[in-house]
């Protein structure tokens, strides 16, 4: 058996490939998958530090369409300005859905900013009177 490359994927080559028009028509068919519940997506998980200055977060996921195991964790400490370091950090890990081995690590700071913009934008266009 061959061992298998871990890919990653900086901010910029997820920039460079993914932009708004294309993450909310992903956001259309993820809301779709999460509405037919062709998707686990357990709440996340949530933990501060002990003086809650900041917080990390888990966000796992199965989909059984992609044959993949996600999980994404973002850190969000403010005072992070004060020291330059992001304020938000994060990374996407992608596993097979098969055998489990990890397949992927992504910066998530983009991804997370995007998600959240493609998000609202799609409920803007199915929400908006079309005049």
């Amino acid at each position: 058996m061959t061992e298998r490359q871990l890919r990653y994927l900086p901010d910029e080559q997820i920039r460079s490939c993914l932009d708004m028009k294309k993450a909310i028509e992903l956001m259309k068919e993820a809301f779709i998958q999460i509405s037919a519940r062709t998707v686990t997506i357990p709440v996340r998980t949530g933990i501060s530090t002990s003086d809650g200055k900041g917080r990390t977060l888990f966000m796992p996921s199965y989909s059984p369409q992609l044959s993949a195991f996600g999980v994404k964790v973002v850190s969000v400490f403010p005072e992070n300005d004060k020291k330059g370091l992001p304020v938000i950090q994060g990374k996407l890990l992608v596993l097979d859905g098969q055998t489990g081995t990890p397949t992927a690590m992504l910066d998530a700071e983009y991804l997370t900013a995007l998600r959240t913009g493609a998000a609202s934008g799609l409920a803007s266009d199915c929400l908006a009177i079309k005049e």
